[in-house]
């Protein structure tokens, strides 16, 4: 039986497998049959070994052309990426290393084949601080108001659903859609009609990778807030500058809300010219050196805990579950998590578990030390839950809530007190009439360039959460730490901590890139690649098993071009992650 020939032209294009592949199949070229009718961001049947399946048109091949190239079977009608999502992918891919696959399987197809034809204005960025709830309040009321008088295209993003509810109350004669991943072929078809049904879109990161219409204009709420970095995911990526990228490729106005100038928000804009709406809560700084020895094992204090017991109080405290951290008396080393190497925290007393809060993971207590074969393991520092009981104790409050990531315990809006990690960041609408930061020394005591910003994220919460004529408590033993003598201006802070990390070339005032063994490789390769290809002004320190290279920006291409161009496979590239490699 003959088989049928394609009819083929000269014309061969790119195209990005939609699968799971080796780095030297991620671009594949192929003929295009004539009459076939395919272009950049198409979605395209093509022959990949003994099957057939989907890939992404990416660019025209204008290399030589090689004996045995396949052709492309058919084109998905109504499948695109539209001409925006192209620009974040290709950003994406050079930002983060991550390979085209991976970033375009995580994007949404459905968009429009064409892009806007008509002239639009480079973005205009306009960055506004919030530092309480109040000023946010009424900011957003202000600019629901401006959306609801100037129709245009409008997308929201936020860090949590808390913020986005509260748009979404704001916002409800408009009908906004809030972007949510969809469950099933039926809701995702769902969701692309109604994206061509409104203007207004609400939404976590997530949404950017949809094929939205040309965008107007962009809000990126509370910009400061931790739940932007996004380092558990590929491709691993800070989303304030996927949120600003996704602005400039659609030449849309940018408006920043944040809590406070962070250096993450400043050095990712660019810029600290800011207005600030309203003004930043006074902090008091309690010192518990001084106190009696049997009143320095008190937390919270029962002096602090008598003043407030009347009072909705906010008790912010760093440490989860029961206890802080499961410890090695004899060698000071805390258990680990065995997947990611993380501090586990103590989640139940009696039997005795550990859980990782990253990986959801949940093992028993070892009875020995995995660092120096000690047998002294014990629980360090009173997590959230003892905090909660000692509270009703002392007070005779029955009205205690608990908030940690992924529970809640009791009535967070009736509650006198609750005692929360940073978790409260996802409820902005809460207030309090006072907020105690508990041990906001163990941020200091982390490993990491990060900590003491970490610090501040924390206290520009409790301040946003407290009411303009509340209260801000910071309980401490270490009162000379130098980042306290900026607690009633932060930005002052970001200023000179932006100049230091440009000294060390910290992001994100330099480049910063991990590398370290595949976690399903077995047998990695004892080096990433030879040390002779680093580019000059690029500095390496080996931590464990990892390598550490920094660079002055200016070096940030040549950087990443080289780990592109040498990188073992065997090895991963994070590019200016959130923290260092433990050691």
């Amino acid at each position: 039986m003959a088989t049928s020939v394609i009819p083929q032209t000269s014309r061969r294009v790119l195209v990005i497998p939609l699968i799971r592949v080796t780095p030297s199949l991620a671009a594949l070229s192929y003929n295009v049959p004539a009459g076939l009718d395919v272009s950049p961001g198409g979605c395209v049947q093509i022959p990949f070994r003994t099957k057939t399946i989907e890939g992404i048109v990416w660019a025209e091949d204008t290399t030589e052309k090689r004996k045995g190239t396949k052709s492309i079977l058919s084109r998905k009608e109504n499948f695109y990426l539209t001409t925006e999502q192209l620009a974040i992918a290709k950003w994406l891919q050079q930002q983060t290393l991550t390979p085209l696959n991976i970033i375009l399987r995580s994007m949404v197809l459905g968009g429009r084949r064409e892009s806007q034809t008509k002239i639009r204005a480079q973005s205009k960025v306009t960055i506004v601080e919030c530092p309480t709830g109040l000023a946010r309040q009424k900011v957003l009321m202000k600019w629901s108001q401006l959306i609801a008088a100037k129709v245009a295209y409008t997308l929201i993003v936020v860090p949590n659903q808390g913020a986005a509810s509260q748009w979404m109350a704001l916002l409800k004669n408009l009908k906004p859609l809030h972007i949510v991943p969809p469950r099933g072929a039926t809701a995702q078809r769902r969701l692309l009609t109604d994206l061509r049904a409104t203007k207004t879109y609400i939404t976590t990161h997530v949404g950017l990778l949809y094929p939205l219409p040309p965008i107007d204009r962009v809000i990126l709420d509370l910009a400061d807030d931790e739940g932007y970095f996004a380092f558990d995911q590929a491709p691993r990526v800070d989303l304030r500058a996927l949120t600003i990228t996704f602005a400039r490729a659609h030449c849309a106005a940018l408006l920043v809300l944040t809590r406070w100038l962070s250096p993450a928000v400043v050095g990712t804009l660019g810029s600290s010219e800011a207005t600030r709406i309203g003004e930043r809560p006074v902090a008091t700084l309690i010192d518990r050196q001084n106190e009696p020895p049997g009143e320095r094992g008190h937390l919270p204090p029962s002096y602090l805990l008598e003043k407030l017991q009347k009072t909705r109080t906010l008790w912010l405290h760093s440490r989860t579950s029961e206890a802080g951290r499961y410890v090695c008396s004899d060698c000071g080393t805390a258990v680990l998590c065995p997947t990611c190497t993380t501090p586990l925290r103590v989640r139940s007393r009696n039997p005795l578990i550990l859980e990782c809060v990253r990986d959801h993971l949940k093992i028993a207590a070892p009875s020995t030390c995995t660092h120096c074969k000690g047998t002294k393991l014990s629980t360090r520092g009173p997590g959230i839950q003892q905090v909660a009981r000692t509270i009703a104790e002392l007070t005779g409050s029955q009205t205690v809530a608990t908030l940690e990531r992924g529970t809640v315990q009791g009535d967070l809006e009736s509650a006198l007190h609750v005692v929360s990690t940073t978790a409260i960041g996802s409820y902005p609408a809460l207030t309090f009439a006072a907020a105690v930061i508990l041990q906001p020394d163990s941020y200091f005591s982390q490993q990491g360039y990060r900590s003491a910003e970490q610090f501040f994220s924390a206290f520009a919460l409790a301040r946003a959460a407290v009411t303009p004529q509340g209260s801000l408590f910071i309980v401490t033993y270490k009162p000379e730490t130098l980042a306290y003598t900026f607690l009633n201006n932060p930005n002052s802070w970001t200023d000179q901590t932006l100049r230091e990390r440009a000294e060390l070339n910290y992001p994100p005032a330099g480049t910063m890139v991990v590398l370290q063994p595949r976690k399903r490789v077995t047998n990695p390769t004892p080096q990433p690649f030879n040390e002779m290809h680093i580019p000059s002004g690029v500095s390496k320190v080996i931590i464990k098993n990892s390598w550490l290279l920094r660079a002055a920006n200016l070096k940030h291409d040549a950087l990443l071009q080289c780990i592109q161009q040498y990188l073992d496979p065997s090895w991963e590239a994070i590019v200016n992650p959130p923290a260092l490699p433990q050691d």
